[in-house]
């Protein structure tokens, strides 16, 4: 569901902005050679959130950074320590890895899905022809 907000422009015209009505934050647990949403790993499975979501990075032990150049995202990671995104608002496919681990096979795929607009409402004409004469 996407709340719909008309943003105020020059000359009396508006800009309308899908924003999501609730955005999720997702999980993401860094360790040895894994990027995982479920505590412990090990798993190098794909991660898909929405438009709108933001994740958050936990490490798991030391030496690990977690990188998407294509979102602008570099960050290192500690044990124990944690790194939220930003709301992720370019949808795609993007690379998602450990810097001196990648060649090793600590990388997974991060997908951003596109927001959606919603339904459009039913619209009522005039002059119906239903009913009785």
């Amino acid at each position: 569901m996407k709340r719909w907000f008309a943003l105020p422009l020059l000359a009396g015209t508006a800009l309308v902005v899908a924003l999501p009505a609730h955005a999720a934050v997702t999980k993401v647990y860094v360790g040895s050679f894994y990027f995982s949403t479920t505590s412990g790993g090990p798993s190098n499975t794909a991660i898909a959130v929405d438009n709108g979501d933001q994740l958050t990075f936990i490490g798991q032990d030391n030496g690990h950074t977690v990188e998407v150049p294509g979102l602008g995202i570099s960050e290192s990671l500690a044990k124990g320590e944690t790194f939220t995104t930003g709301a992720l608002m370019k949808a795609g496919s993007y690379s998602l890895y450990c810097s001196p681990h990648e060649q090793r096979g600590h990388k997974t795929t991060l997908t951003v899905r596109a927001a959606t607009a919603p339904e459009p409402e039913p619209t009522q004409t005039s002059g119906s022809t239903s009913g009785t004469t």
